[in-house]
């Protein structure tokens, strides 16, 4: 076994493949899926004679919950992997460990105009459209565990999210008394105070609070991040039957926007900002929650969700392309209103299960520009006031609705074979008051049944196989159905209304275990999405009178394997490996001005690959060295040009006291003080630098229990 550790240093690092290959055998693989503590895990059960852990995990596993016993792909950051990250930006410190998360925007399939991703907090939609860095919009003092759900996972998960789902659970009352407060200060002005605590009551109920402030001015000239979060949860027991929670989430957030640098900007200063454009955002988020569950007899259960998240947000000049300044300010509000319900019945025949619920959102976005007052010498220094109404362009009201009832079906043929079988039926609706000039008002609707079947095979108590094949479909979103085309005073479609949904179909195998004497635990997933109809934008022809246009001319093959593995080497070494191995094709894709059939797919790594060593010479001390590696991809669908990201280390430290009543923190992030940039953008004729680089940072922190 000591042999095989031995390939999680140096050379596995230079040589990717090498790992991925012995991952798809099972002779090397990682950390299994982990969940609440209440629900057994890989990591947490102890098995003896013949127990078995997927019939242990199947007692209080919940429908698309990542436990040991469901056929899904996922991964999960737990509070310990939260307090030892201690994020400031989840982009690059937190989805750099969590096996495929791509490059752009998406889970598994870099796209960044594509909403293969599903964003959930506690189980329930918060957001209409999809990122990776979703997580930066919930207050992270108050995460208990970030659940990564590869592909399209349960009935309970969207038809859209092929890539993933990211659903953010928050914490619960604490059974005993709890107050902290935490300071922390760092390189480039940063720190970030925290202040948290709760307690259970004598009445059975409890609360649990957390508030923060964070200021960061960043490395780079113009790319401050500042944010204010408040949250509170209230819940109990009203009776024996039942649970009550209720929560309240205040979040403001502050950014600048430092733009691309060219080639020749990049070189010669990489910590400026882009000449002459400014980019500013504010963005406010309040988010009321509530969840009832109730125990029906002795193996029923019913639960009740509702959430709404009210976002009021502005922007100052540029904020995304910064390909030319625009002198505006943009001002809009999102409010997404979330509910579900879901009844559960545990069956003695075959040991079955039935989940049938019903699951609705409906998000209404309101958008208006205004010119600048002030003229562009003046708003490059930051001068912005409102003046006359934009009457061209972004000025509209937009609303989507999904309706969704879905049923689901677990049972036990065998004491080892268990199936899942699920349909979940979607209908999204859209409709669009445009108040421009292009007068673009409209309406959509686009409904589908899609499958989701699945089934887990125990070779053993603490190793076990599963399969899975799911459809799913993604329907055009209001901007990509009437962005493009025609222009001109019109009520009815525009070109790109004719839009079809993007189809899909995904088939995995996985393989997750426990070995009890070495400690080591693995999950690995071999995968395959082939998607249909897929929407492409191309430059319109002269002829077209239009700008860009969305066609259905797309068929893409993402495959690949993903592995994550851990282990505690000696009593004073953990080690940890999460790797990516990715294939994205296109099988066609063929328009009036491009054929780049057979091309990969751009912002896809061949290999990601992040190593970590765990230290702990002595009670109360640990130190952390990550690092994290990427191959080469390409940056366009031409396959013109591809670069590479150097490999970046990261080194955190920490000591608890034996009380565990005070904790010390000492992070380098960058170590090597490599010179990077985590997205390159643009075209042949001018490629550019734009996000998320950084050089050698420190950050130290102190915390206290009260």
């Amino acid at each position: 076994m000591n042999q095989n550790f031995r390939l999680l240093g140096a050379p596995c690092a230079r040589h990717p493949l090498s790992l991925a290959v012995a991952a798809a055998l099972g002779l090397l693989c990682a950390s299994p899926v982990q969940a609440q503590s209440t629900e057994a895990t890989l990591k947490e059960t102890t098995v003896t004679g013949s127990v078995s852990v997927i019939e242990e995990a199947r007692e209080v596993s919940k429908l698309g919950s990542l436990t040991m016993d469901k056929p899904m792909a996922g991964s999960v950051l737990t509070r310990e992997d939260l307090d030892t990250i201690k994020s400031a930006s989840a982009l690059t410190e937190l989805m750099s460990r969590v096996p495929g998360v791509s490059k752009s925007r998406n889970m598994r399939i870099s796209a960044g105009g594509k909403n293969y991703t599903d964003n959930r907090v506690d189980g329930l939609r918060v957001s209409p459209t999809g990122t990776y860095s979703f997580a930066d919009e919930t207050n992270g003092g108050d995460i208990e565990r970030i659940e990564f759900i590869n592909g399209p996972g349960s009935v309970l998960q969207s038809s859209y999210a092929i890539g993933g789902t990211i659903n953010v659970i928050t914490r619960e009352p604490p059974k005993k008394r709890e107050l902290s407060v935490s300071q922390e200060a760092g390189g480039h002005n940063f720190y970030r105070t925290d202040l948290s605590g709760g307690a259970t009551l004598d009445n059975g109920f409890g609360y649990v609070f957390d508030a923060n402030v964070k200021r960061d001015k960043a490395w780079r000239e113009r790319s401050e991040d500042n944010r204010d979060a408040f949250s509170v949860k209230l819940g109990g027991k009203p009776d024996a039957a039942s649970t009550l929670n209720v929560r309240l989430e205040y979040l403001n957030t502050e950014s600048f926007y430092p733009g691309q640098l060219t080639q020749a900007q990049f070189d010669a200063n990489w910590q400026q900002a882009q000449p002459g454009v400014y980019g500013r955002g504010t963005s406010k988020y309040l988010t009321p929650s509530v969840q009832y569950q109730r125990e029906v007899g002795a193996k029923g259960e019913f639960v009740f969700a509702a959430s709404q998240r009210v976002v009021d947000s502005t922007t100052y000049g540029n904020t995304a392309t910064f390909t030319a300044f625009a002198n505006t300010i943009g001002v809009s509000r999102q409010t997404v209103t979330s509910s579900q319900v879901s009844y559960r019945q545990d069956f003695d025949f075959l040991k079955s299960r039935l989940d049938v619920g019903l699951e609705h959102m409906n998000a209404v976005s309101d958008s208006t520009q205004y010119a600048n007052i002030f003229n562009v010498a003046q708003a490059v220094l930051g001068n912005f006031a409102p003046g006359a109404l934009n009457l061209a362009s972004n000025n509209s009201e937009s609303t989507e609705s999904l309706l969704t009832p879905f049923v689901n079906v677990e049972l036990s043929p065998t004491d080892k074979l268990r199936l899942h079988m699920g349909v979940r039926s979607d209908r999204v609706e859209y409709s669009i008051n445009d108040r421009s000039t292009a007068n673009r008002d409209n309406s959509k609707s686009f409904s589908k049944s899609v499958p989701k079947l699945g089934a887990t095979y125990e070779f053993n108590p603490n190793h076990l196989m599963w399969l899975s094949y799911a459809e799913g479909f993604l329907a055009p979103s209001v901007s990509t159905l009437l962005g493009s085309g025609t222009v001109g005073n019109l009520k009815t479609y525009v070109p790109a209304a004719d839009l079809l949904p993007e189809q899909m179909k995904t088939y995995e195998i996985g393989f997750r275990g426990y070995l009890p004497s070495n400690q080591l635990r693995y999950d690995v997933t071999v995968y395959q999405t082939d998607i249909v109809n897929m929407v492409l934008q191309r430059d319109c022809l002269a002829a077209e009178k239009c700008f860009r246009m969305n066609e259905n001319v797309g068929q893409m093959s993402a495959k690949g394997i993903e592995t994550s593995l851990s282990a505690s080497a000696a009593s004073w070494l953990d080690l940890g490996v999460s790797h990516t191995l990715a294939f994205a094709n296109y099988g066609y894709y063929k328009s009036a001005t491009a054929d780049y059939t057979g091309k990969s797919n751009n912002f896809t790594p061949k290999h990601h690959l992040n190593l970590r060593a765990t230290f702990k010479p002595a009670p109360g001390w640990r130190a952390e060295l990550e690092a994290n590696v990427e191959s080469e991809y390409y940056l366009d669908a031409a396959n013109s040009k591809a670069v590479s990201q150097p490999a970046i280390y990261n080194l955190r430290a920490s000591y608890a006291d034996p009380g565990k009543r005070w904790s010390a923190w000492l992070h380098l992030l960058n170590l090597a003080n490599t010179k990077y940039a985590t997205r390159l953008s643009g075209s042949a004729a001018a490629w550019t630098y734009n996000d998320g680089y950084t050089p050698l940072t420190l950050r130290a922190g102190l915390q206290y229990k009260f």
